[in-house]
C-alpha cells in the first residue's frame, strides 16, 4: 500500500460498547442500542500497489488511542463509493488476563448493491487459536480447497 495522512476529523463511533445489546430492526441498516463515543480520528488514505486490487482506496479512520481501524469507506475500481465498515470495539479479557480494546463486531454498508449487515462477537474474552507451525510449510500454503 501507499499511504497518505489527510488528517483528523471528529466522528462518532461505536466504541466501549456491548455489541451483544445491539438490535437490527427490519429495513434498518445500522443495529439500535449501541453505544457511541465522540473520538478525533486520525484519516488514512491506503492505495494498494497491487495490480487489479478488489478497492481503488482505502479511507481509514484510526483511533488515536487504540490504533485501532473504527471506521473505514472503500472505492471500488473505477474510484465509485463502495462500501462502509463499521468497527465495535469493547475492552475484552486477553489471554494474559488483562483488559484490552479489541473489536467486538462489524457493521457493513454496501452502498452499490444497497445492503448492510453485521456480526458480533459473543463472548468477552479473546481466546486465541492454537497455531501449529505445520500450518505454514509450502505445501500447506499450497493447499486449494
Amino acid at each position: 500500500n501507499t499511504y497518505k495522512l489527510i488528517g483528523r476529523k471528529e466522528m462518532l463511533c461505536p466504541r466501549h460498547t456491548d455489541a451483544t445489546k445491539g438490535v437490527r430492526v427490519m429495513g434498518q441498516g445500522f443495529p439500535s442500542g449501541l453505544n457511541f463515543e465522540r473520538c478525533n480520528l486520525w484519516v488514512v488514505e491506503a492505495v494498494s500497489k497491487e495490480k487489479g486490487y478488489i478497492y481503488s482506496k482505502r479511507i481509514w479512520y484510526v483511533d488515536p488511542e487504540t490504533w485501532l481501524i473504527v471506521w473505514q469507506e472503500t472505492f471500488d475500481k473505477n474510484g465509485k463509493y463502495w462500501k462502509v465498515f463499521g468497527e465495535l470495539t469493547d475492552d475484552i479479557k486477553n489471554a494474559n488476563g488483562d483488559m484490552r480494546n479489541f473489536f467486538t463486531g462489524i457493521v457493513i454498508f454496501d452502498f452499490i448493491r444497497i445492503h448492510a449487515g453485521w456480526s458480533v462477537q459473543a463472548t468477552k474474552e479473546l481466546s486465541v487459536p492454537t497455531i501449529k507451525p505445520d500450518m505454514f510449510t509450502t505445501s500447506n500454503l499450497q493447499k486449494t480447497y
